[in-house]
């Protein structure tokens, strides 16, 4: 549970920006209930169409006291908060096309999007629109028991690269 949820979850933290976050598909709340732990600062937002899984998110939230957590129970696609974010992230839950064509209408200018993939996400780079946005992959650390990983981290033009949280978490 650590090294495959927690820990993974954090190797995302120094790639977040600004003030705003979504986690879409969250699940059980992974990655957005560890960083809404370690980032209280910033209010994350966690969003599923699985109304038990945002129920779990809802208590677990509660249960934590993490006043800086709202959830949304609905589709990425039909996602339209009355803020923009600015970062947008996902664990292994859409391929890299479906996160960036359902993030962008959300993500504030400049703004991030972080998708937490395996080891080799380069087969899904290739039908990627890249028009306005700074595409890299990030390898991440993999800890005891975990298979290998990478960020593909996405900047919409203006976003300053390597913007790391404050307060850094070192994992391992």
């Amino acid at each position: 549970m650590i090294g495959r949820h927690v820990l993974d979850s954090l190797t995302a933290l120094d790639f977040l920006t600004g003030a705003r976050l979504l986690d879409a598909g969250t699940g059980a709340g992974l990655p957005g209930l560890v960083l809404a732990i370690v980032r209280p600062e910033v209010r994350c937002t966690l969003l599923d169409p699985v109304r038990k899984k945002t129920r779990f998110c809802a208590h677990a939230a509660m249960t934590l006291g993490l006043d800086n957590v709202e959830i949304a129970s609905e589709r990425l696609d039909a996602h339209r908060p009355p803020h923009r974010y600015s970062t947008v992230i996902s664990r292994a839950t859409f391929s890299l096309a479906d996160l960036v064509a359902g993030a962008l209408p959300v993500l504030d200018t400049p703004g991030r999007i972080v998708a937490m993939k395996g080891a080799h996400p380069e087969g899904e780079l290739g039908v990627l629109d890249r028009d306005g946005l700074e595409v890299r992959i990030e390898p991440v650390e993999a800890g005891t028991g975990r298979s290998a990983a990478t960020l593909v981290v996405i900047d919409r033009a203006g976003c300053p690269d390597g913007v790391a949280a404050p307060g850094n978490v070192t994992i391992g």
